[in-house]
């Protein structure tokens, strides 16, 4: 059984809880602990459905996407903090699979140079990939200084990666299959991508923060 808390305002008091079971069913929305609501089906989550708190606030559970289903939550048709769509949260996964991805290049680049074993040597790790960890958690940090040109590069880096391994295997038998990394890269540039338009988002909201004072 899978749970997410979120806190209506940022407020710990004012707690709103979704629970759910394999597949997305039998999904439940309580409020301060108090049942609201019911979506049975994973079909009927697609769909999406709203309850009433108490407080007359109108919560809206959807799930959203194919290839990488996520739970949409809304409060009066604003996305809930902490809940996947809302735009901080897609600026930060994106910052935090950059970060975990430099992270393992530079480890496994070093390892590879002091502790070399033919696995690691056929992938191309070396000090090559050192300096490439280096580069994915400096784009890292820039995404998460909500840098719209890091993000850009980011997306353009693992685009042009796959497409060297391509061009590399093709130019030497025996080397790793790229198309065993296909799937990944693609989570990879499909998480980078949907952080385009959040840090549009969040950027439009400073702006207008900025003019409101």
């Amino acid at each position: 059984m899978a749970q997410q808390t979120f806190f209506l305002n940022n407020n710990p008091t004012e707690t709103i809880t979704l629970t759910w079971g394999f597949n997305w069913k039998n999904l439940k929305i309580a409020y301060l602990d108090q049942l609201v609501g019911e979506i049975t089906t994973k079909k009927g989550l697609l769909q999406g459905q709203e309850f009433t708190l108490p407080d007359n606030k109108v919560v809206s559970v959807k799930l959203k996407g194919s290839f990488m289903p996520q739970l949409e939550v809304l409060v009066n048709n604003e996305p809930l903090s902490g809940s996947a769509t809302h735009p901080a949260t897609v600026v930060e996964q994106a910052f935090k699979l950059s970060l975990i991805l430099g992270a393992l290049n530079f480890v496994l680049g070093f390892i590879a140079i002091f502790w070399p074993a033919e696995v690691l040597l056929r992938l191309g790790m070396g000090l090559e990939t050192v300096f490439t960890g280096l580069l994915i958690m400096a784009l890292a940090y820039g995404i998460k200084k909500r840098s719209m040109a890091a993000l850009i590069a980011s997306i353009s880096f693992w685009i042009l990666d796959y497409g060297l391994s391509i061009y590399f295997a093709s130019q030497n038998e025996g080397s790793v299959n790229p198309s065993s990394g296909l799937i990944m890269r693609m989570v990879i540039v499909f998480t980078l991508y949907r952080a385009i338009a959040a840090l549009k988002q969040l950027k439009q909201k400073q702006s207008e923060i900025q003019l409101a004072n």
